[in-house]
């Protein structure tokens, strides 16, 4: 967290970093406007529910991200986006990459999602899965009277059957999340268990006591760490005793402890290799244009090399 004492050092004036907007979605559905069902998923006590729906891209293009339209008031546990292979018979067969978030308990529904720990390559004219798992309770991301698609649902410990068709609202990226006055820099590491990525799906707003950081893509109950850097000018480099494609993006003024999740989304640990850094921002006016800069990285011990850390992409994001 940001203290008083330090705004002095921290702020940078005469800041000229151009203010930066969400990337248009390679491949969307129903996501050019707010209109929702507002039906909400059950709450499953033999454990969580995966919803999923088919999609078929109309050109060859390489998914990093996802996101789609939700909230839930009752939980603050996780929710992940996964992208899955068709089985042939309208089903999901087997996952291909995917992401993991925290939810911020909210009435109001917003767009949202994650990093992919791969870039997907998906083929035009072949059926693929979006796989949304979440805790129970969530606004199910569906338009009345929109574009349906074929549906179907994983109870726990089931198996994959049809569900009635309905109008999803989801967008997938060909570039890793990015928004208003957020920005990824630099590449993210290759661990054993895929790409570790970082992402906020917060505003970096004065005064967003909610605001955070979620990584994906690590290994389960990792030690891991939310480096803050607050000097725009930093140049990247890579980590001495590093695995291949480990980069330190971010100049280390802060580092923050954490671990990675081991369970599924309801558990108190988070979900499986998903990392969660709390970083509220003061409701300090001064705060406005301050360029701050945020990196995951996780220990991957199943990895050869002297320094097993694996690095998320930086995040560059200006307050304001």
């Amino acid at each position: 967290m940001l203290t008083r004492s330090r705004l002095g050092a921290l702020v940078l004036s005469a800041l000229s970093t151009p203010t930066l907007a969400q990337t248009p979605p390679c491949l969307a559905s129903n996501d050019q406007n707010t209109a929702n069902s507002g039906a909400i998923t059950g709450f499953a006590f033999a454990g969580p529910t995966s919803l999923a729906w088919q999609f078929t891209p109309a050109q060859n293009v390489t998914i990093e991200a996802a996101q789609l339209y939700t909230r839930n008031q009752f939980f603050a546990q996780d929710m992940t986006l996964e992208i899955w292979s068709d089985n042939g018979n309208s089903l999901p067969l087997s996952r291909l990459a995917g992401g993991a978030w925290k939810i911020v308990r909210t009435a109001l529904a917003d767009w949202q999602g994650a990093n992919l720990d791969a870039a997907v390559p998906l083929g035009q004219g072949i059926p693929y899965w979006l796989v949304w798992t979440e805790p129970g309770n969530s606004l199910v991301p569906v338009e009345p009277g929109g574009s349906a698609l074929t549906s179907a649902r994983l109870p726990s410990g089931g198996a994959w059957t049809t569900r009635a068709a309905d109008a999803p609202k989801f967008r997938l990226f060909c570039n890793q999340l990015d928004a208003f006055n957020v920005a990824p820099r630099g590449a993210s590491c290759q661990g054993s268990l895929g790409l570790g990525t970082a992402h906020t799906n917060q505003a970096p707003t004065v005064g967003n006591a909610d605001f955070s950081i979620d990584g994906s893509g690590f290994r389960a109950a990792a030690p891991a760490v939310l480096v803050v850097g607050f000097q725009p000018s930093w140049v990247s480099f890579p980590l001495p005793g590093g695995p291949l494609g480990s980069f330190l993006h971010v100049e280390p003024f802060l580092v923050t402890p954490g671990v990675t999740g081991s369970g599924n989304v309801r558990a108190a640990s988070g979900s499986n290799g998903h990392a969660f850094f709390s970083l509220p921002i003061p409701g300090v006016p001064q705060l406005v244009g301050l360029i701050m800069d945020v990196q995951v990285a996780a220990l991957d011990v199943t990895l050869s090399v002297p320094l097993p850390l694996v690095t998320s992409n930086g995040l560059r994001l200006v307050i304001y």
